[in-house]
């Protein structure tokens, strides 16, 4: 009897020595989805941009514009709107977010996060009679469904591409009081941006400039200007001030003079990730001002980028595909990795914006708000 306790206290112990078989789990599969406005069917509007200031992440759809705290509950920031050209990228600025209205005569002006102060910018009412009868100059993206860029709020400055009276395509920086009701907008100052000051020769004065893309950059611009009527791989790249002195910049690895910017991310306070237009190439720099940029890849179409903690995302506005960069950093030519996101849940909706905040991905599409979890946001496409 005493060799059977012995025994039994042998095989206990053994049994207490071994790890217990863990099941198996699967990953739960994370979709996108729609974000709940609390809007009902608005929102399955179409989401012309987003941007997160600090502690917000600001939209603006065709019905209303608003704002998803940290908490991720939603607000609105101003009112029901209509009569907006569906055409454009809108600007946000710290205080407003700007739209062209319908008939593109000027802009809509929202206040960025308070209700009340509704307000229109009249290019007639602002200008006088430099501004009757000018129109924001549309129709010049490679493609229908990519919205227009031609037009960006800094601070109380706006860079503008306008069609006058005598139908010149101009590009003009209004400084601006925007006041604190409707109606109350005044002009400080005016300065036009002329071929020659670019240093581009026409050859002929009614030959007007084009905006390709702008987008702020600190406390001045980077646009893509061309002449009127030029395809739109043509022209250069600018970084412009507010009080219009201007730089050119060049293309990567060739220092080719018809670099056609069309977006950037900011990755460290000295490195960037930039794209252009027609062509889609990605490019590296550690400056937008004085360097060569660094030739990462080429893509087919305008790519508008972001970046998230060592990698990259980009896609082409008005279209569906989603992809990822990574191992840019060095010899990005050589090194770097792409792939296919998937975006189960976004079905065929066109993505037209997509941000990072709070923990997920928020993407502006024709059809509504989608998120994801961060996290997950990374899974390679799903096959069939």
């Amino acid at each position: 009897m005493r060799g059977f306790h012995k025994f039994l206290i042998v095989i206990l112990l053994f049994g207490s020595c071994t790890d217990p078989v863990e099941p198996s789990i699967t990953p739960e599969i994370e979709n996108f989805s729609l974000v709940d406005l609390g809007q009902g069917a608005l929102n399955n509007d179409q989401v012309f941009g987003l941007e997160v200031f600090e502690d917000k992440m600001f939209f603006l759809n065709q019905s209303i514009p608003g704002f998803i705290d940290s908490n991720g509950m939603t607000d609105f920031s101003c009112c029901l709107n209509s009569g907006i050209n569906s055409n454009f990228r809108p600007s946000f600025a710290t205080n407003y977010i700007l739209q062209p209205i319908e008939n593109l005569i000027g802009f809509v002006v929202y206040p960025i996060d308070f209700f009340g102060g509704l307000r229109a910018l009249n290019f007639e009412e602002l200008l006088g009679e430099s501004g009757k009868n000018a129109r924001i100059v549309s129709g010049n993206q490679p493609l229908p469904i990519n919205l227009e860029r031609n037009f960006e709020l800094n601070g109380n400055y706006l860079m503008l591409n306008v069609t006058t009276e005598d139908g010149i395509d101009r590009i003009w920086i209004l400084e601006i009081d925007f006041g604190d009701g409707f109606g109350s907008l005044k002009l400080i100052n005016k300065i036009e941006i002329t071929s020659e000051s670019l240093g581009v020769t026409t050859g002929n004065p009614q030959i007007g400039l084009v905006i390709r893309s702008v987008k702020t950059l600190e406390d001045r611009w980077i646009a893509h200007i061309s002449k009127s009527g030029e395809d739109t791989a043509s022209g250069g790249s600018y970084i412009i001030s507010k009080e219009g002195s201007i730089q050119k910049l060049f293309g990567s690895q060739t220092g080719d003079s018809n670099f056609g910017f069309y977006d950037f991310t900011k990755i460290s306070p000295n490195d960037f990730l930039i794209t252009e237009s027609p062509i889609g190439r990605i490019s590296y720099s550690n400056s937008l001002i004085s360097s060569t940029p660094q030739l990462i890849a080429e893509f087919n179409g305008p790519l508008i980028i972001r970046y998230f903690e060592e990698k990259a995302v980009f896609f082409i506005p008005g279209q569906s595909l989603i992809a990822s960069l990574e191992n840019f950093k060095t010899d990005g030519a050589s090194n770097y990795q792409t792939m296919e996101l998937d975006r189960t849940g976004l079905n065929s909706n066109r993505i037209y914006d997509l941000q990072f905040f709070n923990g997920k991905v928020y993407v502006a599409t024709d059809n509504g708000i989608y998120s994801k979890s961060i996290e997950n946001f990374w899974e390679e496409v799903r096959l069939p």
